[in-house]
């Protein structure tokens, strides 16, 4: 073995220690948006969908717990990481967490008395420490 072969044994380390910080960043996020959607039929928290590359669109569910949408969003967005990461896409590519349904905006801004300073925003604000939690996950793997 050589130097080459050590450059690219370290290179594949980090490269997979990367990929595993985004896709639980990717997670965390997309798990917090869904549980902090208010909840009246249900609808709006089980249409969240996670994609990479480019977002992906609605789903007509209803999940009132919301533990079926967040298992859902979960893995969805480990189906499209894998994917990505098996075609070659994943690096340079961004997430995307979405809810197509029309009245998102209002929920986000203020419309709910059960989520009155929204989802996205608050989840959003948690995300340095979500990458941060993630980062120091992937370095006590190894």
């Amino acid at each position: 073995m050589g130097f080459k072969d050590d450059i690219d044994r370290f290179a594949k380390k980090y490269e997979e220690r990367a990929e595993r910080v985004v896709k639980s960043s990717v997670l965390e996020l997309s798990k917090r948006v869904v549980m902090e959607s208010p909840v009246d039929t249900g609808r709006f928290r089980a249409n969240w969908n996670v994609a990479i590359g480019s977002p992906d669109l609605t789903i007509e569910e209803v999940d009132f717990s919301g533990s079926d949408a967040e298992q859902k969003s979960a893995d969805h967005a480990f189906d499209q990481i894998e994917r990505a990461v098996t075609n070659g896409e994943f690096v340079g590519n961004a997430a995307y967490i979405t809810n197509n349904l029309p009245y998102g905006p209002a929920l986000e801004y203020g419309h709910s008395q059960k989520s009155p300073d929204g989802m996205v925003r608050i989840s959003v604000a948690n995300w340095p420490a979500i990458v941060k939690g993630a980062v120091k996950e992937a370095k006590a793997r190894g």
